[in-house]
């Protein structure tokens, strides 16, 4: 009885050597199937279909093994959506602070003054004395409201001491802020900061980001007595560019002076509320409300 279990353990084992020889090993390569995995699979691929397999299997005929494609992968090959809108986005002018919480820290509004003239307010002012854990905003970062191009980056010259102008573009604008303020072909959006406490950290001619830091709240300029920012919005022409600024000052030169009359009274940059503009931002973020 041993001798006959023995043998058929032996005969078993020849059957699965024989048939273990009729096997090639990773032979994907020269096999060709009847319909490739590629093509059966590909076709049915449909980013809009509501029921797509999770992860594909693909075969690599020349490297002989299996290799996973995941969904992601498989729609950017097969697909890729156009941009049909330039994405905007706008940001606080106080790094601490959000454009919704902006309202509860003016301390002087905008003042809606006649074209040509120096008297009421052309921005609005933004300040406080203890506001949670900060006792002052001196010291708090500025940064720039939206995307462009630094217009002016001027030190320490009155009356807006150390100050920035950003200019940003129309075409960097959505369509609904250029009807709902009116600006007309070869017409830009720009936005001035005044009174920081040092020098401007950004140059004349650098492009800027949303939210990129322009320089700190100070007390520099005209008659300041409290520190805050203020806030200047214009609508003028494109590429205007002020290498100089500055008023009230007997050392001005006539460059430094032309330019501040051109920015603040000549009528070329006209004027608006920048809580309106911010305003307008939060209706584009939420339409309807």
């Amino acid at each position: 009885m041993r001798r006959f279990l023995s043998f058929c353990r032996v005969f078993y084992l020849l059957l699965l050597l024989t048939a273990c020889q009729r096997i090639t090993i990773n032979d994907i390569g020269g096999y060709t199937p009847t319909s490739s995995p590629v093509t059966t699979i590909a076709p049915a691929l449909n980013p809009y279909s509501p029921i797509i397999p999770s992860t594909i299997v693909v075969i690599n005929s020349t490297e002989s093994k299996y290799i996973p494609f995941t969904l992601t992968e498989i729609h950017t090959q097969i697909t890729t959506p156009m941009q049909t809108e330039i994405p905007f986005s706008m940001c606080s002018p106080l790094f601490q602070e959000t454009i919704s919480s902006l309202s509860e820290i003016i301390t002087n509004p905008y003042g809606s003054p006649p074209v040509g003239r120096e008297d009421l307010h052309h921005g609005v002012d933004f300040a406080y004395y203890r506001r949670g854990d900060r006792l002052s905003i001196e010291g708090e970062i500025i940064q720039s409201i939206l995307p462009g191009t630094v217009a002016a980056s001027i030190k320490d010259r009155l009356p807006y001491g150390n100050m920035v102008i950003i200019e940003t573009e129309q075409t960097m604008l959505p369509k609904t802020f250029v009807e709902r303020f009116g600006l007309k072909t070869g017409e830009s959006l720009y936005s001035l900061y005044a009174h920081m406490g040092q020098s401007p950290l950004v140059e004349l001619g650098r492009k800027i980001s949303c939210g990129q830091p322009l320089g700190t709240v100070g007390l520099t300029g005209y008659n300041i007595v409290n520190p805050h920012l203020h806030l200047e919005i214009r609508i003028g022409p494109s590429d205007a560019r002020f290498n100089e600024m500055a008023f009230y000052d007997t050392s001005a030169s006539t460059e430094e002076m032309d330019n501040y009359k051109r920015w603040r009274t000549s009528g070329d940059f006209k004027h608006i509320d920048p809580m309106l503009l911010f305003a307008e931002y939060m209706s584009y973020l939420h339409p309807g409300f």
